[in-house]
């Protein structure tokens, strides 16, 4: 088995990594990665003058990670470089990927930021021994994102004639011309958890609405999109953003019927048109999800 764990730019893994100077970097252990790693919290309140309590949800804290790990190298001085390169993973307190690449499994990502700090032996002049804990606010491990596009539906194609020709000269086969478009979109949340999709809408569009085709549950964004501009809905936090902006324009959805997609489900979603139709698109930004 082949895992590699990666904190940002800095790689351990198990068989080692070789760095281009020779060093070989290995992953000794992570926690809080298959074994969970997030607690529980509920509000039950205890039921007076009786047994038990008051049932009330259960939700998963955030996840604790711990990744440990050693650079055997070449020199003294390489292992000065590796115990420099440790120390400023993460230490300006922003957060970073966590990523997970295993031969088993899908590679799967979890954004976190340090939670204590970094554990460094250097006793040993070429060896350097590592150990940090990580924080990470959302629990869920991610897979790779996954874009998907569409247009709004048109008919387009049919058999051309003369037959066998695409208009000027013979092919010897039949043209059915350009290809429609069904302006749907189907994405498969392959893992364990629910998950949020963010839909992308790149102008020109009149005002439009996003349909959850399975339920029918419809997000309509009341606006058009000038061309050129994009648009992002994020279904995970309602935000809706122009162009990268810090403005919410989350109050231009007359309707926002948010539709998650479960544990193994697919989803399609279809993009319409509420006004005259027009050439923007819409991307899907779709990423599974697992506890």
């Amino acid at each position: 088995m082949t895992r590699t764990v990666m904190l940002g730019d800095v790689a351990f893994a198990s068989p080692p990594r070789v760095d281009d100077f020779g060093n070989r970097w290995v992953l000794t252990g992570i926690d809080g990665w298959d074994d969970s790693g997030s607690g529980v919290r509920s509000s039950g309140e205890a039921r007076p003058q009786s047994h038990g309590a008051f049932d009330s949800p259960a939700y998963r804290t955030g996840r604790s990670i711990s990744v440990r790990g050693e650079v055997l190298c070449l020199s003294r001085a390489s292992a000065a470089a590796a115990v420099q390169t440790l120390n400023s993973v993460g230490a300006d307190g922003q957060r970073l990927d966590v990523v997970v690449a295993d031969d088993d499994l899908p590679r799967m990502s979890s954004s976190a930021r340090v939670a204590d700090r970094p554990m460094i032996g250097w006793t040993v002049p070429t060896r350097v021994v590592y150990a940090q804990e990580w924080w990470a606010a959302d629990p869920l491990r991610y897979g790779d994102t996954i874009n998907e596009s569409t247009s709004f539906p048109f008919a387009a194609g049919g058999l051309e004639f003369p037959l066998f020709t695409d208009g000027v000269t013979d092919t010897g086969y039949l043209e059915f011309g350009a290809q429609g478009s069904t302006g749907r979109v189907t994405v498969t949340n392959i893992g364990t958890a629910a998950t949020s999709p963010q839909f992308e809408v790149t102008g020109p569009t009149p005002p439009f609405s996003i349909v959850h085709v399975e339920s029918g549950r419809r997000l309509s964004f009341a606006q058009s999109v000038a061309a050129g501009d994009r648009l992002l809905i994020d279904s995970a936090t309602g935000l809706v953003v122009l162009n990268g902006g810090d403005v919410d324009y989350s109050g231009m959805l007359t309707r926002a019927e948010w539709s998650p997609v479960g544990p193994g489900e697919s989803a399609s979603f279809a993009f319409i048109p509420d006004g005259p139709f027009a050439d923007g698109t819409l991307t899907v930004i779709f990423r599974p999800a697992w506890w």
